[in-house]
């Protein structure tokens, strides 16, 4: 059986300074290598979404339109992970936005955008220990489709 949600990361830069940063390597890689390699992945036709992440904001790489363009013409779903609007274009299938304290002023536009476009929203918190999260408390705040926690 193969996967059908094939899952890229890209180089991007990032303006955000979040203390829970899991990629502090931001705009680190080889873009023209990593679109390559999505462009022969989406070729092979066996994958139905890509989710797309990044080791900074995801909508400022450099690649991030040519990607999200070359999955739409070929019928695939796109989905991506970011923290800030700029990432978060018509068409896409879902956004997952990070909320974290160092995110407090962007995630909200984030949302909103998504909403205004008509795309399903998941929020991401990270939790680290200091409170608990109340997932359902949070989807109901943002009124978004789903949380994610993770530890």
């Amino acid at each position: 059986m193969n996967p059908e949600v094939l899952s890229g990361q890209i180089p991007a830069e990032c303006g955000l300074a979040c203390v829970v940063c899991r990629t502090p390597e931001h705009n680190k890689g080889n873009p023209k290598r990593v679109l390559a390699l999505i462009r022969k992945l989406v070729a092979s036709g066996k994958y139905r979404e890509l989710y797309i992440t990044s080791n900074g904001e995801t909508g400022r790489s450099p690649i991030f339109s040519d990607v999200v363009r070359l999955c739409q013409e070929k019928g695939i779903s796109v989905s991506v992970l970011c923290a800030t609007q700029v990432s978060v274009v018509p068409g896409l299938k879902r956004v997952e936005v990070s909320l974290n304290p160092g995110t407090a002023k962007t995630a909200p536009l984030a949302i909103k955008k998504a909403k205004e476009l008509g795309i399903p929203v998941v929020i991401s918190m990270i939790d680290d220990g200091t409170s608990l999260i109340d997932p359902e408390s949070v989807a109901n705040e943002y009124v978004v489709d789903g949380v994610l926690v993770r530890a």
